[in-house]
């Protein structure tokens, strides 16, 4: 009987851990002139740190350019849209109902509307509160490819909401 008790003890503590071991993250996003929408996959590695992958799409509408078409300035684009493929590396500073943590994410950053390609990288503080997260950073990007420059680098602050699923 001793046997079989340590048994179904130890199954259901892997069931639990398994269920904590891996979390989908949908976030919400913006810097001022952009909205982000991404999702990421973490994996546990051990109590409280995350490592994972994630993408997304990003719509700057504030952001003019234009591209050189048989020699002249060609049509002016008011907006464009990015895509984010990243890394993501997560630390909660506790296990409770409300818990800080601390988010990195980066990669590469791709603009399809104006073919550029380049990196990003997210540093964030956050809070979460259940599955309801909110997390306060900035983030670095650097794209290159446009025809009429050599590069566009911006850092601006992010806000971000997500939910953990």
């Amino acid at each position: 009987m001793k046997k079989v008790f340590v048994f179904f003890a130890i199954l259901m503590a892997s069931l639990k851990l398994d269920a904590q071991e891996n979390l989908w993250i949908a976030e919400i996003g913006t810097w001022g002139d952009s909205v982000n929408a991404s999702v990421t996959y973490d994996h546990c590695c051990f109590k409280g740190f995350y490592v994972g992958a994630g993408a997304g799409l990003t719509w700057n509408f504030a952001y003019p350019v234009s591209y050189l078409v048989n020699g002249t300035i060609g049509p002016t684009y008011n907006s464009r849209a990015l895509v984010p493929v990243y890394a993501d590396v997560k630390y909660y500073l506790g296990q409770k109902k409300i818990c800080p943590f601390i988010d990195l994410k980066g990669g590469l950053l791709s603009d399809y509307t104006h073919k550029e390609v380049g990196f990003f990288v997210r540093p964030a503080l956050g809070l979460n509160i259940k599955k309801t997260g909110i997390n306060l950073g900035f983030e670095y990007n650097n794209l290159k490819g446009s025809l009429l420059s050599s590069g566009d680098s911006m850092m601006r602050g992010y806000l971000g909401i997500s939910y953990t699923f």
